[in-house]
């Protein structure tokens, strides 16, 4: 029997199974009764139509749906994205602190839960974003959450990284997963244990930068501690979760960003080697001492002096390797293809010798790319190292970047990238899709002249190999010459937005307005949602909260704030997510009142960390950390200030100036509203003219909520380590490459979440920065004012950046010592050095 000679609803049948091409080529063999049995399916031309978008059909939203409506619903979805149409609005409100942690994941919009203003994230809430009358649930997770990963569609699983003290070593952090079921928020079912250990590491290595991706039974789960100078902690792991087996040793990483190109091929971007590592991921545990296969895709090569600060990527959705039917479900008709969608990568560069950096975008849509890499990965089963050329310019579209809001990588699903300018929120700008799928791009003119216009939209041809780089970026930073031959169409929008960035799910755009820390209210539109967020307590921070003994103004600002320190006469104040709140000038900096009774003295050991011998480039810290016993308490009270532990001084780059030390300190007494006769730590930033510190954010019609009620109280004898560390995630701006630093405790059960935190950024490049271990005093008169005895500073490490340094010639770090005779406070270096060091404060005799 011929294929003709069956019923023509079972030709229709195999053919349905069928790619494109394929049904060309049936199409293509000249025999007529089959061209116009192919042709005349609606329900063909409806799949083609499915495989050309990118898109799989939902089946439980379309049972029961004739070929022709679900093909009608199929074409109305595409006009209005190419068009940018929205169907209409509604909001749904947040009633709860969010954390700075978020993900999207088909039609849900998910952040961090923060129980109260002075905690951290223990828990996270979600929204439908295609419901009006969606409502937040929530997943309670129990302990401190750092991230988290979703694989919601193919087994109804989050994963969520947690730390928390060691149940053996309290000065020891302990990293685990624990693996829940989406639905239901308990422990996944077919997780054998609900928690799998990773890591422990020591508490001052900080919270790590993390990424966890999973497919199929494999979760894929990095740690990048950038504090830390020998990495031997920056590993990526491979767990089958179902089992919790591992099933390769860790791989050393240099990024936290990783990827899944298939269910057996994992992506890991490589800043050292400017390249693109390929793993090929084992099927099983048996041999989990086998190391895993690394293949290298190169980027071009960059010009000199140049080197990658961050490299990022990011793909929605997964592709998927299981059978198993989750519990999730969704009311949209169509979903975006798990094989075939862009994989997006961010990178900064920059050149320590002009002090400039530059951001960078690109695309690689993700089935052409695996058909073309994996068949030459199994020829090569000892790994192969691959040049740009020979790869890049067929599978990789670099985009402008320059002008592009880039606070979150979260800005493509599917074929689909979003994007809007990064000062939009101030200067309202038109909101663009980029639609790289064929149907996108194969669309006719609207208007025949050949540009490739339809409506707002205009095709991106791709670049012919001899032309000049389409945008200045590709330039500068490259040496190799780049283009790209992947075509797009590019939408924009007929109204403007005033949003700070764009992000996209299956069915929305998601425009976000920073204006504090959380969203409060979530404007919902069909490809267009819009969240806002209240500038609760953004007032106080123009009001003086308290003032020293001194003179000096206090302003109280909210936890979590950055303090950008670009000069002793211009300080920025950001919100966590890096929007400026609040500005101090030499024309409205608060000055010290006419009361000189009282003076600032200090006594410190401190280093000087300047330029590197070898390049003359500005060296930068890591991370500086201390431990020591809680001094008694002072035998008077005359409302001194004293502020003693770690610090970090910056200085002015053309005045060399003070323009501020930034401590992670031991405090005692000092105004109502900062304190009182006990000891206290909190983070600090002191200025020349006036201190910043981290409180909860007051209404205008309340006064500051005194610091004793928000700040943890330590006793005499208590140990504390504390820390100044550096922040990857600090924000950037344009034309500049901003190093960020953050504090850290860790000490007795009463300091609980810990203090309230605050993080300073001072000038790029500085003509100096000083490590302290430091007293400030103000308001001491007399030896009674001081604790008795002496506070020894133990295990003091210094560690200055590699990536600053020249191997072989790293400066030989010795500590100095400098104090004001009025304090009467001696210092003594008991051990010197940058690792290990001791330090001695010696308090005057009362006796």
């Amino acid at each position: 029997m011929l294929l003709l000679d069956l019923p023509q609803e079972l030709v229709l049948e195999f053919a349905a199974y069928l790619p494109e091409r394929d049904l060309n080529a049936l199409v293509a063999t000249g025999n007529r009764k089959l061209r116009a049995i192919l042709l005349g399916s609606v329900l063909l031309r409806y799949h083609v139509l499915l495989e050309r978008t990118g898109l799989e059909e939902n089946p439980a939203a379309m049972s029961g749906v004739v070929a022709s409506d679900r093909l009608k619903a199929l074409m109305e979805r595409e006009r209005r994205w190419l068009t940018f149409q929205p169907l209409g609005r509604h909001t749904i409100e947040l009633d709860f602190e969010s954390a700075g942690i978020y993900d999207l994941t088909g039609e849900y919009f998910l952040v961090g839960d923060v129980p109260n203003q002075n905690s951290m994230c223990t828990a996270i809430r979600y929204v439908s974003t295609i419901s009006p009358s969606a409502e937040w649930r929530r997943i309670d997770v129990g302990v401190p959450v750092v991230d988290f990963g979703m694989a919601v569609e193919e087994h109804d699983l989050i994963a969520v990284l947690t730390c928390r003290p060691s149940d053996i070593n309290s000065l020891q952090m302990r990293m685990s997963v624990k693996l829940i079921c989406f639905s239901t928020g308990n422990p996944h079912p077919l997780a054998k244990n609900a928690e799998i250990l990773l890591q422990e590491v020591p508490m001052t290595h900080g919270r790590p930068s993390a990424s966890i991706e999973l497919v199929g039974k494999t979760l894929a789960i990095s740690f990048l501690y950038w504090t830390e100078r020998d990495r031997d902690s920056d590993q990526l792991y491979l767990v089958d979760w179902q089992t919790g087996d591992i099933l390769a040793p860790p791989l050393q990483i240099y990024c936290s960003g990783l990827i899944f190109l298939t269910p057996e091929v994992l992506l890991i971007p490589n800043l050292v080697d400017a390249s693109i590592d390929v793993a090929c991921i084992p099927s099983s545990a048996s041999d989990p001492d086998t190391p895993v296969v690394i293949h290298t895709l190169r980027l071009p090569e960059l010009v000199a002096g140049h080197s990658i600060f961050t490299f990022q990527c990011r793909g929605e959705p997964n592709p998927r390797s299981s059978t198993h039917k989750s519990a999730y479900s969704t009311l949209s008709p169509f979903l975006p293809s798990p094989t075939d969608n862009l994989i997006l990568f961010t990178l900064l560069t920059g050149s320590p010798i002009t002090g400039t950096t530059t951001d960078h975008m690109f695309v690689i849509p993700r089935l052409q790319f695996a058909a073309a890499l994996l068949p030459l990965l199994g020829q090569y089963p000892d790994g192969v190292d691959i040049d740009y050329a020979s790869w890049g310019s067929y599978h990789v579209r670099w985009l402008d970047a320059q002008d592009l809001s880039k606070h979150y990588i979260t800005t493509t699903c599917g074929l689909r990238l979003v994007a809007i300018p990064h000062d939009a929120e101030t200067h309202p700008a038109e909101a663009k899709v980029l639609c790289f799928s064929p149907h996108a791009v194969a669309l006719e003119d609207s208007d025949g002249d050949g540009d490739g216009s339809l409506g707002f939209g205009t095709l991106v041809k791709p670049d012919e190999p001899g032309a000049e780089p389409a945008f200045a970026s590709l330039k500068v930073v490259w040496k190799e010459h780049v283009y790209s031959r992947v075509p797009y169409r590019e939408v924009y929008s007929a109204e403007k937005f005033a949003y700070d960035t764009v992000i996209v799910n299956n069915e929305s755009i998601i425009g976000v307005k920073l204006v504090q820390f959380d969203f409060k209210t979530v404007k919902m539109l069909p490809f267009l949602l819009a969240a806002f967020a209240s500038l609760h307590g953004a007032t106080a921070l123009l009001t003086p909260t308290g003032r020293t003994p001194s003179g000096k103004d206090i302003y109280t600002v909210p936890p979590g704030s950055r303090v950008a320190a670009y000069s002793a006469s211009q300080i920025e104040v950001l919100a966590p997510n890096g929007t400026l709140l609040h500005t101090f000038t030499d024309t409205n900096s608060p000055s010290p009142s006419e009361k000189q009774d009282y003076n600032v003295h200090f006594a410190q050991a401190f280093y000087d960390c300047g330029t590197d011998a070898s390049t003359g480039d500005p060296t930068q810290i890591t991370t500086l950390n201390a431990t020591f016993v809680v001094p008694p308490i002072p035998e008077n009270y005359e409302s001194q200030v004293l502020l003693i532990g770690p610090g970090l001084e910056g200085f002015d780059p053309l005045t060399n100036e003070s323009v501020g030390i930034f401590q992670t300190a031991l405090q005692y007494g000092a105004s109502p509203y900062q304190g009182g006769p006990f000891w206290t730590v909190y983070a600090i930033l002191e200025t020349p003219s006036f201190y910043i510190t981290p409180g909860p954010a007051a209404s205008s019609e309340s006064s500051p909520i005194p610091r004793q009620e928000t700040q943890p109280i330590v006793n005499p004898g208590d140990t504390i380590t504390t820390a100044i560390v550096y922040d990857p995630d600090g924000p950037q701006f344009d034309g500049q490459h901003r190093v960020w630093y953050q504090g850290i405790f860790v000490g007795p059960a009463s300091l609980g979440d810990g203090p309230l935190l605050l993080e300073i950024s001072f000038s790029n490049p500085p003509s100096r920065v000083r490590a302290q271990i430091l007293l400030q005093e103000e308001g001491a008169f007399e030896a009674a004012d001081y604790p008795a005895g002496e506070m020894v500073f133990e295990d003091i490490q210094l560690a200055l950046n590699p990536n600053t340094t020249t191997p072989g010639t790293e400066p030989e770090i010795s500590w100095t010592v400098l104090s004001d005779a009025a304090t009467g406070v001696g210092i003594e270096v008991l051990v010197d050095g940058g690792v290990g060091a001791k330090v001695a404060m010696v308090f005057p005799d009362s006796a």
